[in-house]
Parts: structure tokens; C-alpha cells; sequence
């Protein structure tokens, strides 16, 4: 499930936050944003229990845009433990951004185990992107 984030929720769901945090920022009159929205609610249902992901329109509430230096959209920064860890800018392809998903996420070993112990990364982004029609 993505979460929409405000202003007035931004701390309690994406700095106060017990998983880590994937937040896309983005504008609805932004096409790469529109190109990894499916992408992103894509990364919600499959890290569902290993990372919160929230979206928040810079056009909307702009405190965190400035307070993070939000230049340029999308752009998505990844929390943990309420402190950026990194932030990935643009428009890419759906395996790059599944490696960055992974990568935030401190508990890999256990999602790779539930797939297999001998899995390959490649053969863990085929399993992902036949998860979904969205990919």
C-alpha cells in the first residue's frame, strides 16, 4: 500500500517510521513521475512489510521540498531510522530501481531466502518483474 504523505504527516509516517522508507516525490505534470508511478506502487506490494513507500506532490507541500533540496522530479529518497540514505533522481528503468529498492532495505537476506539461498540477483529481478503486468 503507498501512503500519501502531506506536510502535517510527513514526520509521523516517513521520519518516525519502524521500516524503512521509499519517498517518491513527484508532480502530476511531471512524465517520468507518471512513467514510475506504476513502478513504485509496484515496489509497495512487493517489499509490502519490509519498506513503506510514500508519494509526495511537491506542487502541493513544498516544506519537504525545500528542507530535503528537492531539485529536480521524481525524485526518491530513501529513509531509515529518519535519516536519508539515499536519494536516486529521475526516470528509470524498473530493474535499476529494484536494486535501489533492495539495497535500502536492511533485512535482504530474508527476502532472498523466502526465494531461494541459491538465487542469482538476476534471477531475483526476472521473479519481480513477472510479479506484475505493471513492470
Amino acid at each position: 500500500m503507498v501512503v500519501k504523505v502531506t506536510e502535517d504527516t510527513f514526520e509521523q509516517e516517513v521520519l518516525k517510521s519502524e521500516l524503512p522508507v521509499l519517498l517518491d516525490c513527484y508532480a502530476d505534470w511531471c512524465g517520468p513521475c507518471k512513467m514510475m508511478s506504476p513502478v513504485v506502487d509496484k515496489m509497495a506490494d512487493v517489499f509490502a512489510g519490509k519498506l513503506k513507500v510514500c508519494k509526495l506532490n511537491v506542487d502541493e507541500d513544498g516544506g519537504a521540498v525545500m528542507e530535503y533540496r528537492i531539485m529536480s522530479i521524481p525524485n526518491f529518497l530513501f529513509f531509515k531510522n529518519g535519516e536519508v540514505v539515499k536519494n536516486v533522481v529521475g526516470g528509470m528503468a524498473p530493474a535499476a530501481f529494484t536494486l535501489h529498492s533492495i539495497s535500502s532495505i536492511t533485512e535482504i537476506k530474508d527476502f532472498l531466502s523466502h526465494l531461494s539461498r541459491s538465487v542469482s540477483l538476476a534471477a531475483v529481478l526476472i521473479k519481480i518483474h513477472r510479479q506484475g503486468s505493471n513492470f
